[in-house]
This record gives structure tokens, sequence and C-alpha cells, in this order.
């Protein structure tokens, strides 16, 4: 996926998760504003009502235009012309609260204009040792005597109905930055790939430049009469020629899985026919295999050949497959290649008869820069790219490879590729 899509993705994703959480905020705020309307309603209604309950007790008719003031959000003061008793607007009041089903802790204190002075303070519940925390304000004295009601615990009540809903929010957004982290982390390891990548391209392609030259100088240099007819110089420069070769092939692979993982360089797709290249492949290693006195076998009994994809890097990938069944062979290599269709795939095997794999290292073989012990065997060479190469190849055709192996027993590795 382009980092341009990602990054949209990213931006609308976060958008979405910035809505959702103010949609939740704005929700909470407007639970908690309507609960606490509601809940000066129900204490106003029950103030009034204990209010009528002492007129009719005194026997006091006045009227008194809003009687029940709205102090602070969980303090209440009520007007009366005539007190009565302390007792009983504790009674009245005690009882209209529990009709009402409001069973939050309360302070009361009542106020006699005519001594300036509070006469009678209650509490309840757990408020008790609170009856001094009702707080200040100025008694009207004109307006006949008061008594105040203080809900000290009304702010965690009101809290404790949307409890669950703030615990929601609170693990929600935990949830996004927690993503929103790996996320970064992700973006980061990308960006730090792609930099690996370009370095790795630019290092081979400024490493292949001087390889290049060294060839062509050598094959100038076997030329010379001079060089032919001293066997030593002529020994010399085939070992410098070999060697370049060798350290060509391998800048070649650094190279190829570099450039691999990026699907941004390689869109030169195209049909072509994968007994071709097998053909190809056998041809180029031929003098590695005469030289090792290889018994190789090919098979290619596929009627349907042609499939869809990098048909340089299939090249490449199937020379892997067939350098390393020539490397890890102690003895006589016993190489086959064979071919066939499976429904709508084409299989290419190849076997071998090396040192095998463990089924612990089986499960490894195909992690980038893992290479299998080898044991006693000291001269195989390699950066343990080349299955990993291999595997990111048959990915790209939309194929599959497994691997069959047990130790001394030699290696099947089989790709399963579908038609174009």
């Amino acid at each position: 996926m382009k980092s341009t899509n990602i990054r949209v993705i990213l931006i609308m994703a976060t958008a979405l998760l910035v809505v959702l959480v103010v949609t939740q905020a704005y929700w909470i705020r407007n639970v908690l504003i309507i609960s606490q309307q509601q809940f000066e309603y129900d204490i106003t209604q029950v103030l009034l009502s204990t209010l009528q309950d002492v007129q009719e007790h005194t026997g006091d008719s006045s009227y008194i235009s809003d009687p029940v003031r709205v102090i602070d959000k969980n303090l209440f003061v009520v007007t009366t012309p005539e007190l009565g008793s302390p007792e009983f607007i504790e009674n009245v009041m005690s009882t209209n609260l529990q009709a009402a089903e409001i069973n939050e802790p309360y302070i009361l204190n009542v106020y006699d204009c005519f001594s300036d002075s509070i006469v009678f303070q209650s509490a309840t519940g757990s408020v008790e040792e609170k009856v001094r925390s009702t707080p200040k304000f100025i008694w009207k004295k004109d307006n006949g005597h008061n008594f105040s009601v203080f809900f000290p615990e009304h702010n965690t009540a009101g809290f404790k109905q949307i409890r669950f809903w703030l615990l929601s929010s609170a693990i929600l957004i935990t949830i996004i930055l927690f993503f929103g982290f790996i996320i970064s982390q992700l973006l980061k390891l990308r960006k730090l790939n792609e930099i690996k990548n370009d370095f790795i391209n630019n290092m081979t392609h400024e490493l292949k430049t001087p390889l290049a030259t060294i060839r062509i100088s050598t094959e100038s240099l076997e030329k010379k009469p001079v060089i032919q007819e001293d066997s030593t110089a002529s020994r010399l420069i085939g070992i410098i020629k070999s060697e370049n070769s060798r350290l060509l092939d391998r800048v070649q692979k650094i190279l190829y899985a570099a450039t691999v993982e990026r699907s941004d360089m390689r869109t030169t797709s195209s049909n072509y026919d994968i007994h071709n290249t097998l053909e190809e492949v056998v041809n180029e290693y031929r003098e590695v295999l005469d030289q090792k006195k290889s018994k190789l076998s090919v098979e290619l009994d596929a009627k349907r050949t042609t499939v869809h994809g990098q048909k340089d890097d299939m090249h490449l990938a199937l020379g892997n497959m067939l350098d390393n069944a020539i490397k890890y062979c102690k003895d006589v290599p016993k190489i086959v290649i064979r071919t066939y269709n499976r429904k709508q795939h084409i299989v290419v095997e190849i076997e071998d008869s090396g040192i095998g794999i463990s089924k612990e290292n089986l499960k490894k073989i195909f992690d980038k820069f893992y290479r299998v012990p080898t044991g006693n065997l000291h001269d195989v060479k390699g950066f343990g790219i080349g299955l990993n190469f291999v595997q990111k190849v048959v990915e790209g055709h939309k194929g599959q490879i497994r691997v069959e192996s047990e130790p001394g027993s030699g290696s099947k590795f089989q790709m399963k590729i579908p038609f174009k």
C-alpha cells in the first residue's frame, strides 16, 4: 500500500475517532446538565410541598413569590413567613424526600430572623460530621424565616450515574492512544526500511560500476599474448575474473532482494513461459554442475506453463534454489527439477540430496538473513537473503511455496503458481 493511501486512511480514522470522542464527551456533558436540572426540579417540588405543609400546620396563608431559591447546585433556601416547629419541618421534608425517592444525605439549617441566628441543625446518613460544612450565604431578614437544605454528596452522586460511560470513554481514549502509538511506530519502521532499501540500492549500483570495469579489464587482459604465454599471470587473471563474477552475483542478489520489497519500483509484470526460464537457469549453472559432477534430472511435464509476474525476479529465484541445491550437498549433488500441472496451477519442484533441514530450522528458512546451520560444512557462502527473496517472488506471482526436508535426506522445494 502506498504511503499516500496510508496517510489518507490514518487521517480519516483519526478524524472519525476524534468525532466519536467529542460526541461522547458532549453527550456525557448533556447528561450531567439534564441530571442536575432534574435534581433541582425534584428538590424544588419537595421543598414547595414541605412549605405548603408548614403553612397548613401554622395556619399561615401568606403568599411568597419564588419561595425556593437555588443558591448553588446542591444548596437550596426556602423562605416562610411563619417558622413553626423545626422538628416538624424536618419530619415533613424527610417524608416528602422519601416519597420522591430521593435518598441523598442532606444537612438542614433553620434560621430565625428575629434572633438572627440558626436555631436548628440536623444531618442524615454519612454527612453528620459535615454539618458545619454548609456553604455560607447571607440570610434575608426582611423576607421572614428561612431554612436551607444542603446535599454535600450530590456532585459525586451525579458522576456515579454515568461512571460506566466515563469508564468506557477512558478505555476508548486509552485504546485510541495505544493504537496511535503503535501506528506511529510502524510508520517510523516503514520509513527506516525505505531508507535502508534506498541505501542498498545506491550502494549496489555504485559497486556494479567498478565491478563491470574490472570484468571488462580482465577480459581484455586475457586476450593479450603476454598473459596467454604466462601461466601464472593467466591463472591469476582467471581467479580475478571468477571472484569478480561471484561478487557481481552477490551484489545483484542484494539489489534484487531490496527492490522486490518495493512494489512501486517493480511494475513491469508480464506473461512468460516458466519452462523457458527454467531452461535458461539450468544452462547458466551448467558449468558449475559439471565441475561438481552433479547428476541433474529435468522433468518438465507441465502442459500449461504461462504465468504472470516479474520474469527477472523468477529467473533469480530459481537460480537461488538451484544454487542452494548444489551448495548444500556434501558429496556428488543429485538434483531433480520437475514441473506438472495441478488444477489451475503449475507446480515447480526442485529436489536435492543435500544435508537436509531440521524441523526447527524449517520454520525460519524464509526469514530474512537467516542461514541454516551447516555443521561441519564450512564452505557454504551467502547472506541469508536467498530464500526470503524466493518467497517474496512466489508471493508476487500470487503463488505459494513449501518445503519438505529431513536432516541427512535432502530437501524438496515446491512452488505452486497460478496460470495466467
